[in-house]
C-alpha cells in the first residue's frame, strides 16, 4: 500500500525581489523579455500594487498580482509554473483574494484560452474587441 504525502500550500505576500518571481510570473506576460519581465515586477512597487504568491516548502510556484482602487480590486498577473498548473493554485490564489477583498469588485482582462478558468469560479465574462482587434473578456466577481 502506498503513502500519500500531503504538501502544504501557503499564500502569503511577494516581494518584488524575491528572485523566484521573474520565473514564475513570465507566463502572465506576452512575449516575455528579460527587460519587460522587470519591468512589470517593478510596476509593483508603486502604490496600490500588491503581489500574492503561493508557495511550497519556500519555492514560489504561482503569483497573482493586483491593483487596488476605490471600489475595484484588478487582477493583473496570474500564472503558476507549468509543472503545478491544474493543480488548484490559480483557484486557491484567487479564492485568497476573494476572501479578503471586502467590498471590492474583482475584475480579470483575459482571453480565449483562460475565460474558462474565470467563469468556472464565479466570475462573469463578457467579451469585448480588445485594443489589437482580437477577442478579449472583461471578468467580474462582485
Amino acid at each position: 500500500m502506498g503513502v500519500s504525502i500531503k504538501t502544504e500550500v501557503i499564500i502569503k505576500a511577494v516581494s518584488v525581489k524575491d528572485p523566484q518571481l521573474p520565473l514564475v510570473i513570465w507566463g502572465s506576460i506576452g512575449y516575455p523579455s528579460s527587460n519587460k519581465i522587470l519591468e512589470v515586477i517593478k510596476k509593483y512597487n508603486d502604490p496600490g500594487h500588491e503581489l500574492i504568491g503561493a508557495f511550497i516548502d519556500d519555492v514560489l510556484v504561482g503569483v497573482i498580482g493586483l491593483l487596488k482602487a476605490d471600489k475595484n480590486i484588478t487582477i493583473g498577473h496570474i500564472s503558476v509554473l507549468p509543472q503545478f498548473q491544474r493543480r488548484g493554485m490559480g483557484s486557491l490564489l484567487i479564492n485568497h483574494v476573494k476572501s479578503h477583498r471586502g467590498s471590492h469588485t474583482l475584475i480579470a482582462e483575459t482571453d480565449e484560452e483562460s475565460v474558462g478558468f474565470y467563469a468556472k469560479i464565479g466570475f462573469s465574462c463578457q467579451p469585448f474587441k480588445g485594443q489589437y482587434g482580437g477577442l478579449r473578456y472583461r471578468c467580474e466577481f462582485r
